[in-house]
């Protein structure tokens, strides 16, 4: 990964199954339903399996825990199933959105952050100021 000598400024994890346990078990229990509408509309179960595999993995950032570093040089973010950093020069400023962070490589927001740019999803509560001044300083704050 990185050398040591970087100083981690901020870390966090979240786990928005565990954050509400009534929306995952919602969740659940509409994959479910769509699994069943297909094993009886198609009387096969591996198009039963098939639905159940595409939805949890196209949920899987609600499923499974996300791990983030903060340090001078780049944002690390940590999951199960991969490990991955960007460093600070990729991006131009960050905004705040309604649960996280959106670092963006454009100027000012735009339609293409969520391809180019990095979501943070931050815990529920207030945001550390120690995360925003850290992001100030590297980044400029989009208008």
């Amino acid at each position: 990964m990185g050398d040591k000598q970087e100083k981690l400024i901020y870390s966090w994890d979240v786990h928005l199954a565990n954050e509400s346990r009534l929306k995952t078990l919602l969740i659940l229990l509409f994959i479910l339903s769509i699994a069943l509408i297909i094993l009886v509309s198609y009387q096969s179960v591996a198009f039963s399996l098939l639905s159940v595999i595409l939805l949890i993995g196209a949920l899987s950032r609600y499923f499974i825990p996300i791990h983030y570093d903060i340090d001078d040089q780049r944002v690390r973010v940590k999951t199960p199933l991969a490990c991955y950093e960007r460093r600070w020069s990729e991006f131009r400023c960050f905004y705040q959105c309604r649960r996280g962070i959106q670092l963006s490589t454009f100027e000012i927001p735009h339609r293409l952050d969520s391809f180019r740019g990095l979501y943070l999803i931050l815990p529920e509560g207030p945001v550390s100021e120690v995360l925003l001044e850290s992001l100030k300083k590297h980044l400029k704050e989009c208008y």
